[in-house]
């Protein structure tokens, strides 16, 4: 159909019910294309916390969502996948828009910053469902294949990198106000918040792949390789979250074979992954080892300062109980309530919970809650669906990768940073939708 036929021809709407065949057009191709660039692009840019970054970032997302629309001008039909989370964070947004239209914000400024991010993250997250559904199992295991590439390639950039310069990111530029460089991150937390997304999909990729694929070795090599990086990063929290991903996947894999992946190759698979540790106490310096036994010796020292924050940042709630002080505003407000001293600015509360309840009230709270819910009932039903592969076990990473970024976010803030905000907006969008015809 051409694009003048649509003067005449109206466009026909369709909530799916079912997974659709193909769809054929280059726009859908072009938006997928520009929507898997702009997340590998995004880590890379210092995770995209520069305004330029994160500016670049929310454009590609608004591009790629034009080349769906466009997509569906030209075959005259607006397919969309059934899900009630798509009215939820549409709620979101809109409430993030009232609060800058309504001045129902201390900062102004930073609650537009903060919504035209949200904005992308949502074109993110609703464009991968979108062009999921429409994916074949040939798709999906090149998609797979591009995962471990990359898992693989951060994996190797970062552990290089710390073994030859900790205090230069791409060997060439010195952070302004330093940090505890890993990778392209200047805080290795954030390097292990983004590996907790890509790696429980690369291990699914992985595990979707033939018997004979020639990625198959390097894919396990991967995985194992991205497991050594977090560990090696000394990210505590992201330590923990890996640990947990890692667990819930292989559990639910041995309660229950999944997606024709039997028991027995779950075991082995769990094996190569026991790899991981190995290889981290060979490669350790002893550095970080001895960041975990200082942990150890006296826990109250590393978790002190997060439990000010978090405390602090619920007596901003309590100041402003319904609409909290303006998303992104939490810098702004925090001296006001600031209970110890502190170095410098504090721009996080180094939990994104709290630091969520200070910024939108308890308005904020009650849709973070029914967002788990509905989230959590759609991952429960895919499971009970026992998707066939790939495309199955690719949900079923996104879903452990949701699980694991949540867990760090009681200790860290990785949903401030745009590149990693990204890729878990791009797996609660695998999350949200169904593969199998059943809907939330």
């Amino acid at each position: 159909m051409s694009m003048g036929a649509l003067v005449t021809e109206p466009i026909r709407v369709q909530v799916l019910r079912e997974k659709p065949i193909e769809m054929h057009s280059r726009w859908f191709s072009a938006s997928g294309g520009m929507l898997l660039s702009t997340l590998i692009a995004a880590p890379l840019a210092f995770g995209a916390v520069q305004p330029w970054a994160w500016a670049s970032l929310c454009i590609a997302s608004g591009i790629a969502f034009a080349s769906w629309a466009a997509g569906c001008a030209a075959t005259g039909q607006i397919r969309i996948a059934r899900s009630l989370m798509y009215a939820l964070v549409l709620g979101a947004l809109l409430f993030v828009t009232l609060q800058f239209v309504l001045g129902k914000t201390i900062s102004p400024v930073s609650t537009r910053e903060a919504l035209v991010k949200f904005a992308g993250y949502a074109a993110i997250f609703f464009l991968t469902g979108q062009i999921a559904i429409g994916l074949t199992a040939r798709q999906w295991r090149a998609l797979g294949c591009v995962l471990i590439a990359y898992v693989f390639a951060m994996a190797v950039f970062a552990i290089s990198q710390f073994f030859s310069n900790t205090e230069l990111i791409y060997w060439t530029m010195r952070p302004k106000w330093g940090g505890e460089i890993f990778g392209p991150y200047v805080n290795h937390n954030h390097y292990a918040g983004l590996m907790e997304i890509v790696l429980p999909l690369a291990l699914a990729s992985v595990l979707a792949l033939p018997e004979r694929h020639g990625l198959k070795v390097l894919g396990w090599f991967s995985v194992v390789l991205g497991l050594a990086s977090v560990l090696l990063c000394g990210s505590r929290g992201g330590t923990l979250a890996v640990c947990v991903e890692f667990a819930v996947f292989f559990l639910v894999l041995l309660v229950r074979p999944y997606a024709g992946i039997s028991r027995m190759t779950a075991l082995a698979a769990l094996a190569v992954i026991m790899i991981a540790p190995i290889l981290f106490w060979w490669l350790d310096p002893g550095s970080v080892l001895k960041r975990w036994e200082a942990t150890a010796t006296a826990p109250q020292t590393a978790i002190e300062h997060r439990v000010n924050m978090t405390t602090d940042s619920m007596r901003i709630l309590r100041e402003n109980p319904m609409f909290g002080v303006g998303a992104g505003a939490f810098e702004e407000a925090y001296p006001h309530f600031q209970s110890w001293v502190a170095d410098g600015v504090v721009e996080h509360a180094h939990n994104d919970y709290a630091e969520l309840l200070a910024e939108t009230g308890m308005t904020g709270g009650l849709l973070l809650a029914i967002a788990g819910c509905l989230g959590l009932h759609r991952a429960i039903a895919n499971l009970a669906c026992q998707n066939a592969l790939p495309s199955g076990l690719v949900q079923l990473g996104a879903a452990v990768a949701c699980c694991g970024l949540l867990v760090h976010s009681f200790s860290d803030f990785n949903l401030h940073i745009p590149a990693n905000a990204a890729w878990f907006s791009a797996a609660v969008g695998l999350v949200a939708v169904s593969f199998s015809g059943t809907s939330n």
